[in-house]
């Protein structure tokens, strides 16, 4: 199974309604026709603004692309996901930003 992080920051989000941490997750296992699967969420343990959303797969390549074309067309609950989510592959002990692809810097929970 391959790990799957989606990154939120309250401070950015026009509309930080804690129910993104089930939409988000059940749009994507929809969409992918569940191949995400939902893997719970935590905030940051350093900074609480922050709200991870865990997600699974066998299938990363297809994966990632689902994830990447719901971030890009979809808004929910009045926030456009592509101006407000990193998305990262966990990879051994680190993770690599998928999304966005101009992405700079070091992917960290915190």
């Amino acid at each position: 199974m391959t790990s799957i992080v989606i990154k939120l920051s309250s401070r950015t989000l026009p509309n930080p309604d804690l129910d993104l941490r089930y939409l988000i997750p059940d749009l994507l296992k929809e969409r992918s026709q569940e191949t995400i699967k939902d893997d719970g969420y935590d905030y940051g343990p350093n900074d609480s603004s922050n709200l991870y959303l865990f997600l699974t797969t066998d299938n990363p390549e297809k994966a990632v692309t689902c994830i990447t074309e719901v971030v890009e067309r979809e808004t929910v609950l009045d926030n456009r996901l592509a101006d407000h989510v990193v998305v990262a592959i966990r990879e051994g002990e680190s993770f690599k930003v998928v999304y966005p692809e101009s992405y700079d810097g070091t992917f960290v929970i915190e």
